[in-house]
């Protein structure tokens, strides 16, 4: 049942005892912890040398007609015995010790299994090694790791790393769940949602990180010097450009061998190929060897040289410019404008999954136009890299992914369209019950408040850019089929 509170107080009373008290109680405090996770209970057993009469008057009450028993499973070996409390609660004896808190604030090195899940930076398998009993040991950190160790330290509890699932797929995250259920592990650390559906097989810690699901786009290329220039002007001016000078050079031609011209002009200006260089040269800016004699075509010349510096200024200011940062291509900026430019809808079998429990149809405009990725960094490297695909990612990721290449500015190959698709809480996923939920929220609280999430991130960031070696990237054989038929 939903209401099932597991972290109450229990108490069970047991009328007849056909065995030892203490062997019965520690039977049924076992079956509950490993059957519920109940560890706050009070076992109450008729007493063997129970008596019917009780002397009131007597200071030294021997209350003997029950015992009754608990444990601390969370303290080191405390699974192997019950404790008798009946002296502690029926006597003011100074000598009579405290009990401890069910959840103690020093564990004493106790073992606590966690499972892990998700791809870098979220879990990083930093080392993989065997013991000498042939047992495998794994070494795990990552942004949602880090906290888990850090509380792990502070409670001095050992952690006990099953084998991290490195990729965010439907059968590993089904796995995560069915290890949690089967009490293979404590806790699950990784891309684990505090969503509705997941509540309904374990109980989340206080989210301690927040993450958005945003679309990720081909960022625009920068275009070259040489593509540049000729974009100066548009197509139809540059075709008007060619038409004025071929016009120009022969009216030139005309003016020239007019009769009334044509005995005191050049020679260089009554041949059409020679009026074509004089006009070329004037557009460019370079003289000309003659100037024309005739007052006809001087009027002319001079016109079109006056339409030559002007065309020529605006285009040396512009091209000057280029020179310098030679521009981009218009960046896209919405789902209509990634169908309308041809890219590939890229998605992941989880990705497929989480979409069903949402509203959100745009994806859907992508139509035959999609290709299946076996995982968000294939995705996420063939958007930012090959600039084909366009895909949705934890905002997070790609920046990682930027950094682990080496690449300097981020914002070259990481574009976000600005809409914001979900935002969602990470946390700690613990068994239904578990009495560590609520020292684990009490001290991932005080780590979210003193920032240390985020000095960590930013400390992963750097490091891990300093380590990369930038390399090219290499199209994928299975994507590239598959954006190819």
């Amino acid at each position: 049942m939903k209401s099932w509170n597991a972290r109450a107080h229990f108490i069970v009373i047991v009328s007849t005892n056909t065995e030892a008290p203490h062997i019965l109680a520690l039977n049924l405090l076992k079956l509950l912890w490993e059957t519920a996770n109940i560890a706050s209970v009070l076992i109450i057993t008729p007493n063997e040398k129970s008596t019917n009469t009780i002397n009131m008057h007597d200071d030294n009450i021997e209350f003997n007609m029950v015992n009754m028993y608990t444990w601390f499973p969370l303290e080191r070996n405390g699974q192997d015995k019950a404790l008798l409390i009946n002296e502690c609660l029926f006597r003011n004896d100074i000598n009579c010790k405290k009990f401890p808190p069910e959840v103690p604030e020093d564990f004493m090195g106790f073992p606590i299994k966690v499972g892990t899940i998700g791809t870098e930076p979220y879990v990083i398998l930093k080392s993989n090694t065997t013991d000498q009993y042939g047992k495998k040991i794994f070494e795990i950190d990552g942004f949602l790791v880090h906290l888990v160790r850090t509380v792990a330290k502070k409670l001095n509890a050992s952690l006990i790393f099953n084998e991290p699932y490195l990729d965010i797929t439907k059968d590993s995250a089904m796995n995560m769940l069915l290890d949690l259920l089967q009490k293979k592990i404590d806790i699950i650390a990784g891309t684990l949602l505090d969503l509705e559906m997941t509540r309904l097989y374990l109980e989340p810690s206080v989210r301690y990180s927040y993450d958005s699901v945003r679309w990720i786009v081909p960022c625009p290329n920068s275009i070259s010097r040489a593509e540049r220039a000729t974009k100066i002007f548009s197509l139809p001016l540059w075709i008007l450009m060619g038409i004025v000078l071929l016009l120009s050079s022969l009216i030139l031609w005309c003016q020239a061998n007019y009769k009334r011209s044509s005995k005191s002009e050049y020679n260089s200006y009554k041949q059409l190929c020679l009026c074509f260089v004089v006009t070329w040269a004037a557009l460019i800016g370079i003289s000309v060897s003659k100037l024309p004699n005739s007052t006809q075509v001087r009027i002319f010349f001079i016109i079109f040289v006056i339409y030559s510096f002007a065309m020529c200024t605006v285009f040396q200011a512009f091209f000057t410019t280029f020179l310098v940062e030679p521009g981009y291509e218009k960046k896209i900026e919405s789902i209509s404008e990634a169908v309308q430019s041809n890219i590939s809808y890229g998605e992941t079998d989880l990705t497929q999954l989480s979409i069903t429990y949402t509203e959100y149809t745009e994806h859907t405009r992508f139509g035959s136009n999609t290709v299946l990725c076996p995982s968000y960094e294939s995705c996420a490297e063939y958007v930012m890299f090959n600039r084909n695909i366009a895909t949705m990612v934890p905002q997070h990721f790609p920046s990682y992914i930027a950094s682990q290449k080496g690449i300097a500015d981020e914002s070259k190959v990481v574009c976000f369209l600005d809409e914001i698709l979900f935002t969602f809480g990470l946390s700690v996923g613990f068994q239904k019950g578990n009495p560590l939920l609520g020292v684990f929220n009490k001290y991932l609280t005080l780590c979210i408040e003193a920032g240390i999430l985020d000095g960590y991130w930013s400390r992963l960031k750097n490091e891990v850019n300093l380590r990369a070696k930038p390399t090219v990237w290499k199209v994928k054989n299975y994507l590239h089929f598959q954006l190819n038929n």
